[in-house]
């Protein structure tokens, strides 16, 4: 019954839009006159949109593995690696918020491609989950930095600030979690990969790898939960 539903709904959407424009098809593309915007717009299902997404998965896996590490006292090279990839996945994500704006979408089998149509699909839908989220980066980053800084300047005289700044930085590294809410895009990202290629027998892989990947991250936040308890535990024996 959903299902009909649902169909239905989709058709029923379909038809008003085949009616208010009867020149229009399914498949077709509709485009501003602006000879400027049709040379920056990305299609969503382009080569260079295919691979921007790849690397927003790539940046989503990164959080999801590493953000939970950062809870605790790491070797230095390591720590140096994550705070370089991290400003790096910031970067990444700035840089997404326009490459959102000039790409296309589906909307009842059609391709919209209209500058307004899309900054208005975009600012309903995911714009404000994004600009939090960049938000409390910026001010991680400017805390952190400002920590360092002020640690640097009070040498070895300083003790009891210097253990103030590293308890306010593991506040904010945990602060970094808030990052994963982009975990609601892993699914419409893998999404338009798996548009690409539709055989049942990638398709049956990906699903293996999907749950795989499921169970994996699990035991991971598991591991690091147990661990963090036990951290937190010695931490207040000593005290």
């Amino acid at each position: 019954w959903t299902r009909k539903f649902s169909s239905s709904s989709k058709n029923k959407l379909l038809r008003t839009q085949l009616t208010r424009s009867p020149s229009l098809t399914l498949g077709d593309q509709i485009w501003d006159d602006s000879w400027l915007w049709r040379q920056i717009a990305l299609t969503p299902h382009g080569n260079l949109r295919l691979a921007w997404t790849f690397f927003g998965l790539l940046a989503i896996c990164w959080d999801l593995i590493f953000i939970p590490l950062q809870m605790f006292d790491i070797n230095s090279s390591v720590d140096s690696l994550i705070n370089v990839m991290s400003i790096a996945v910031f970067v990444y994500w700035v840089l997404d918020v326009p490459a959102t704006f000039i790409t296309g979408f589906d909307r009842g089998g059609i391709l919209e491609m209209r500058m307004r149509a899309i900054a208005h699909n975009y600012m309903k839908g995911w714009l404000l989950l994004d600009g939090i989220v960049l938000f409390l980066d910026v001010m991680i980053f400017v805390v952190l930095s400002t920590s360092a800084a002020s640690d640097s300047g009070s040498g070895s005289n300083g003790g009891n600030d210097s253990m103030g700044s590293f308890r306010l930085a593991r506040a904010l590294r945990l602060m970094r979690f808030l990052r994963l809410l982009r975990l609601h895009k892993m699914a419409n990202l893998a999404a338009e990969i798996l548009d690409r290629f539709k055989t049942d027998s990638f398709l049956l892989t990906m699903n293996i790898l999907r749950s795989l990947s499921a169970v994996l991250a699990l035991n991971h936040y598991m591991s690091c939960a147990f661990l963090g308890i036990a951290v937190f535990s010695e931490n207040n024996g000593e005290m």
